[in-house]
């Protein structure tokens, strides 16, 4: 019994503690939503909605604060409501029993008073975006007034600078400061949402208006302050330049400036008009024609004394070049009686003497053109300058010409003393040749030494023509000279195997007593000195006794060249 006591007592406590943690939670809760309600009840809402402020708003704006009304009274109010009856009901079932039953009167509760807060919030947080809205309205008012002033006041005082664009800007800033005072009145009478559009489209015509103001003195200030003083000087200035005789060569400049005025003045006018199109291009190709215009008339005035001072000098240059032309063609003619000529120096003189007299027809022709005045100062200029070169060009021929020629008396010289030489050369080659006392010389020595013959012999002929070509001679000479190079090789060749023969020839007969096999290549040796082969018997007979006698042939061979001179 005991143990059942006991057991049911600790359930009761159990219970009686849950009720009590149960009820203090509920009653927790039930005093946040009533604190949530407190705030609602105490809340500014409604002064903020009370009719006397529908006097500040017109048109969409009295629509809207309007519709806030109506929404508050019947959401947010009758939640309000609601939210009180079912408090007063749980405060009157809290004690007792029934706190077990009081749950779901407590969901209510805070479903009504959720819904009253967030409606409330709603209403409250569009009450502030109008606020807001108001403010930025009001404070956009104030920077239009100040920027009104400010422009009328740029245009007035800076007016200089915009040119007759000024009338067209004033009429725009007008428009503006009507459509403020159209707005203005929309923010006084409360209208707010339309003064909202109204102000957007302001900010848009301020900033294009700005944009003007910005660009057009950029645009205007060469128009207005540097083409008309460019365009007044080149019109003066080519005025002065005409009495001066001075031509162009581009016609019709004083028509070119003109049209130049016209387009400055049309350009003008589009930005009288606020058309900025290709304004700024317009302007670029202004001033890339008026600086081709002073280009224009720079070149001749620049030009004028650089022809003055050519003249002279040329005219001279002209002379001499044609002087020297004329001495270099008597020359020519001079040599050629007694010379070939073979790099067509004639014929090139010839050409030479044409292009000079077309020099000379050209600058005459600029001559009457200056005295005339009628020349353009920079063509006569270019004119003269090409001339100039090609004279440059005509001498340098010239002097080619002339050196190459000028030596050919002298070439003729030294040929004449190289075929004295040559001839003195081959006597004395034919007397070496004559006291070796030989008992003959080899037939290709002798084909050798007649071609030589023969050479100089033609030679001497073509020296001795009227006429001489130094190049077919300069030629010859060449192969003169190496063919007698050959002949005295030959000929000491002939000369050394021919002693060498007869000296081994003597030892070897000394030595066929006790060697008498060497007598048979002493005879064979002796048939072929005999027939004039001399380097074939020296062949022969070297062979043998180096068989016989090893380094006797080199011994010999020594001994020889050193008593000639030719180690």
């Amino acid at each position: 019994m005991l143990q059942v006591l006991i057991g049911i007592i600790v359930i009761a406590i159990v219970v009686v503690c849950a009720m009590y943690f149960y009820q203090r939670n509920l009653l927790n809760r039930i005093n946040k939503l009533r604190a949530q309600l407190t705030d609602l009840d105490n809340s500014t809402l409604m002064a903020q909605l009370d009719d006397q402020e529908l006097d500040m708003f017109a048109g969409d704006t009295l629509k809207r604060f309007e519709g806030l009304q109506t929404k508050y009274h019947e959401e947010v109010v009758p939640s309000i409501a609601e939210a009180k009856a079912i408090d007063e009901e749980i405060a009157e079932e809290f004690h007792g029993a029934a706190v077990l039953s009081l749950g779901s009167r407590v969901d209510d509760l805070a479903t009504a008073v959720k819904k009253a807060s967030s409606v409330a919030d709603d209403i409250a947080k569009q009450l502030k975006n109008l606020d807001r809205e108001i403010e930025q309205q009001d404070e956009a008012a104030d920077q239009l007034r100040s920027w009104i002033r400010k422009e009328h006041n740029t245009l007035t005082t800076d007016a200089a600078q915009y040119g007759d664009s000024v009338a067209k800007l004033n009429e725009k800033l007008t428009t503006i400061e009507n459509d403020f005072e159209a707005f203005a009145q929309l923010t006084k009478h409360g209208d707010r949402d339309a003064a909202s559009s109204k102000l957007a489209d302001l900010q848009a015509a301020t900033a294009h208006f700005d944009d003007l103001m910005a660009k057009i003195p950029v645009l205007s200030h060469p128009l207005l302050m540097e083409f008309p003083d460019q365009l007044a000087e080149l019109k003066q200035g080519y005025g002065h330049l005409i009495s001066d005789n001075y031509h162009f060569t581009e016609d019709n400049i004083d028509h070119a400036v003109e049209a130049l005025e016209q387009q400055r003045q049309a350009t003008l006018n589009q930005l009288a008009v606020l058309d900025l199109s290709n304004v700024d291009q317009i302007n670029a190709d202004l001033a890339k024609k008026i600086d081709h215009l002073y280009a224009v008339m720079e070149k001749e005035i620049t030009a004028r004394p650089k022809v003055q001072q050519m003249l002279v000098p040329f005219a001279e240059h002209l002379a001499h070049a044609q002087q020297q032309n004329k001495l270099l063609t008597n020359e020519l003619d001079r040599l050629n009686i007694s010379y070939t000529l073979n790099n067509d120096e004639i014929a090139t003189v010839r050409q030479l003497d044409e292009q000079l007299k077309q020099i000379e027809t050209d600058f005459n022709t600029e001559q009457k053109r200056l005295e005339a005045k009628t020349a353009v100062d920079s063509e006569v200029l270019t004119n003269l300058l090409t001339a100039e070169k090609a004279l440059t060009a005509i001498e340098q021929q010239q002097t080619e010409i002339n050196a190459s020629v000028s030596e050919l008396q002298s070439d003729e010289k030294l040929a004449r003393e190289a075929l004295q030489r040559y001839a003195v050369d081959l006597r004395t080659t034919k007397r070496r040749v004559e006291g070796l006392n030989l008992p003959g010389l080899p037939l290709d020595y002798l084909d050798f030494f007649f071609l030589v013959s023969d050479e100089l012999s033609q030679l001497s002929k073509d020296m001795n023509k009227q006429q001489i070509d130094m190049d077919a001679i300069t030629k010859k000479m060449l192969v003169v000279q190496d063919d007698f190079d050959k002949l005295h090789d030959k000929t000491n060749s002939l000369r050394d195997s021919a002693a060498l023969t007869e000296r081994i020839l003597q030892y070897a007969q000394r030595l066929s007593m006790q060697h008498p096999e060497l007598n048979e290549m002493i005879a064979r040796t002796q048939t072929y000195f005999n027939e004039y082969e001399y380097a074939r018997a020296l062949e022969i007979i070297g062979a043998a006794v180096e068989d016989v006698e090893p380094g006797v042939y080199k011994q010999i061979e020594a001994s020889y060249y050193q008593e000639i001179g030719r180690q």
